[in-house]
């Protein structure tokens, strides 16, 4: 089982998300959190604000950036939004 570290930046975006992208968001981070491995599905990708970062798709348009802490079990949630505010492109 993985710690789930919320930063109060991903508590405002999640208050920004439709309906359908919160119910996704909700069961990915419970996914994650009892995965053996959370970096299974994701892509290790270059952020616009937070360098390198494993990155989940929610729905077609919106995304889930998290860091991974092997040592210490935890992933630390860093950015939810759509395509262009995680990647910084369209």
């Amino acid at each position: 089982m993985w710690g789930i570290d919320e930063t109060e930046h991903i508590a405002k975006q999640f208050k920004k998300l439709g309906s359908v992208e919160k119910k996704r968001y909700c069961e990915e981070v419970s996914r994650l959190s009892l995965s053996e491995d959370p970096t299974t599905g994701a892509e290790f990708v270059p952020t616009r604000r937070h360098l390198k970062c494993w990155v989940l798709r929610l729905t077609k348009s919106y995304r889930l950036a998290y860091r991974v802490d092997h040592a210490n079990k935890t992933i630390q949630l860093v950015s939810v939004g759509d395509h262009k505010e995680i990647y910084g492109k369209d």
